[in-house]
């Protein structure tokens, strides 16, 4: 026998747990929190946007390090977007 789905309007969970976690999803939204693991190729955006990698290949390293698959952070086109965020995140640091 499988287990019920976990969500708040399922009429197998507690009431006490499904107002638990409708309480937890309300707060989370209300503080900005996301909910979510951001795919590699959001977190290749946001190590871009940091400046806390200067190339293509400290990003790589980066997502490896953290878990991620690299094998969608691929390409020219994503290389030079991600290049282009670095270049600016090193200029807004010098300033």
């Amino acid at each position: 026998m499988r287990a019920a789905p976990y969500y708040p309007n399922n009429p197998y969970m507690p009431e006490e747990a499904a107002r638990a976690l409708r309480e937890a999803r309300r707060s989370s939204k209300a503080e900005g929190i996301m909910d979510h693991h951001p795919t590699e190729l959001e977190r290749a955006f946001q190590l871009a946007k940091s400046g806390s990698c200067s190339s293509m290949s400290d990003i790589r390293d980066r997502l490896r390090s953290e878990g991620y698959s690299i094998a969608r952070v691929t390409g020219d086109s994503l290389a030079r977007q991600l290049r282009n965020l670095m270049q600016t995140a090193r200029m807004q640091a010098d300033e």
